[in-house]
Order: C-alpha cells, then structure tokens, then sequence
C-alpha cells in the first residue's frame, strides 16, 4: 500500500500528455494525483462514467426509435427458439442471484458479487425476463445505427448495465 502510495506521488515523466487528441492536460500519472498513465482526470472519469473516455452514453430520445424496433421484433419472434433460450438464461440467472442485497451494501463487494447483487434486484423487483435481453438489443441497435460509433465491448456493457440497472431502481 505504501508503495502504491509514494508511486502515485511521484510523477511519471512518460506520462505527461492524456491520450486524447487536443487533450492539454496531462496523465494523471503525469500529476501527483494517480496512476493512470493513458488519460487525464476528466477522460478517466468520463470513461468510468459511460463506458469510452470521449463518447457519451445515448439519450432515451437516441434509443427510443431502437426501443419500437426491438420490440416489434420481440413479439414477432415470441416463438424463436434463440429467444426462448436467452429468456431461460436470463431466468437462470434470476434463479441463482442468490440473497437480495440493498444498494447502499455494495461498497466492498467484488465486481462479481455485484454483479450477482443486480440480477437479485431484478428478480425482486419483478422484471420480466425479456426486459435485459430487450435494453441488451437496443443498444446492439444504437450501436450499429450510430455514424461514430464506439465498437469496444466494455461501451456496450456500461450502456446495457445502465438501461438494465434502470429498471430495478
């Protein structure tokens, strides 16, 4: 931890310029203020936040035409087999979540056990299964409709988690 600690104080001479183009401000591991040696503060929490350090997340005006799409196609598909094994996945998932656990005890969990937090909260709110799968399409759809889109997975799984985390709250 001490280590840690005198590293992130000591500034990184490779590391004085964020990775963003027209970016002026340096790596947080350029500063005395972290470890980071890609972006900046702003970038790095604009990444935290949505996903990509410069794209933002979709508005629900940006996702409501995906939204109409998605579901004329769900329940035009109601009897896919595809459709029935994800809506089976999703319940077993559901099924093995385990306790509910209230939002503000999460702090501490590991990114697994939160994970599992969240399809418990699903659960007791009563989502419909079809409901993840649906946020999960939607955003497949603003994805590939989007003139710049951000192709990195980890885009895709902050915008999902935040349509889905939406839903339980």
């Amino acid at each position: 931890r001490s280590n840690v600690t005198q590293r992130a104080k000591r500034p990184d001479s490779f590391s004085s310029y964020c990775r963003i183009i027209g970016c002026p401000h340096p790596a947080r591991a350029g500063t005395e203020n972290g470890l980071d040696r890609r972006y900046c503060r702003k970038h790095a929490d604009h990444y935290s936040r949505h996903g990509s350090p410069t794209k933002r997340s979709y508005t629900a005006a940006e996702l409501k035409p995906h939204r109409k799409t998605v579901r004329k196609w769900l329940k035009a598909n109601r009897d896919d087999v595809w459709l029935r094994n994800a809506v089976d996945r999703v319940k077993g998932l559901y099924g093995r979540s385990g306790a509910h656990v209230e939002a503000f005890r999460l702090a501490g969990m590991s990114p697994r056990e939160r994970a599992w937090a969240a399809w418990a909260r699903l659960r007791k709110a009563g989502i419909d299964p079809l409901k993840p799968i649906e946020a999960w399409l939607v955003i497949e759809l603003a994805v590939a409709f989007d003139p710049q889109p951000e192709l990195k997975p980890e885009f895709k799984r902050v915008q999902a988690a935040k349509l889905v985390h939406r839903m339980a709250s």
